[in-house]
């Protein structure tokens, strides 16, 4: 948003979306074109011009933008949500929980109090990693 005048932000957003919606479409299509009928060596290849008209385009396109320095990182709320998250997904990914496993019942111990820690943690400070608020309002949630 700070890269774009307002006039330009539309197309901006509009050429995002668009390649966001055209490359998983392109990209297997045109990734079997190559192995059927060439090396499938050539699929690994391919970024490499792609990558560097990029690279060209991002140089040329984009502007320097002032860098606001005044936001901190949540180190506390990022590992807090990835701990919880990590332990909780672990147990439940398996398919089949054995919750006679003292392992699987402790990592969700683990992983609920982290998200608890997570939750008050993003309610208590001023730039949260993810602002819960935002639940408030009733459309956005």
């Amino acid at each position: 948003m700070n890269t774009f005048e307002e006039r330009e932000r539309g197309s901006a957003i509009a050429i995002i979306g668009i390649t966001s919606m055209v490359a998983p479409a392109l990209g297997p299509t045109l990734g079997g074109y190559i192995v059927q009928n060439f090396d499938w060596r050539l699929v690994f290849l391919i970024n490499i011009p792609t990558g560097l008209v990029g690279i060209i385009a991002a140089i040329k396109l984009l502007r320097e933008t002032e860098h606001n320095l005044s936001m901190h990182f949540d180190l506390l709320g990022f590992l807090s949500a990835a701990i919880g998250m990590g332990c909780i997904l672990y147990v439940l990914g398996k398919g089949y929980v054995d919750w006679g496993d003292l392992k699987n019942v402790m990592l969700m111990i683990v992983g609920g109090y982290s998200l608890i820690i997570f939750i008050v943690n993003e309610l208590m400070i001023p730039e949260p990693l993810l602002n819960l608020r935002y639940l408030k309002i009733i459309p956005f949630a």
